[in-house]
């Protein structure tokens, strides 16, 4: 009983999780930058709210995780970039 529920725990949190992740998303970006910078609803329609991801560079370890907001599909106002243990590296503002 307490393997279910424990596995129940999980799905829940994995689902709360990636509600906003960017692979929800028809995204469209540029290999230079870490934001997109054009994110739609899989039924083509411009998004608008909060999103997450992880971008990855050309080598192994290039890395950044990102969260910010787009208004109609467009990057607006204060995106966050983060160190691995999860701090805010540095603010950018759109």
């Amino acid at each position: 009983m307490l393997v279910v529920l424990l596995i129940a725990v999980f799905i829940v949190n994995f689902q709360i999780e990636t509600r906003n992740h960017v692979s929800r998303f028809d995204v469209s970006s540029s290999k230079q930058k870490v934001v997109p910078y054009f994110v739609k609803e899989k039924d083509g329609s411009p998004y608008t709210g909060t999103v997450y991801g992880t971008y990855f560079g050309d080598r192994l370890w290039d890395s950044k995780e990102w969260e910010g907001s787009f208004v109609e599909g467009k990057p607006s106002g204060e995106f966050k970039y983060f160190e691995p243990d999860g701090s805010v590296k540095s603010v950018w503002n759109y």
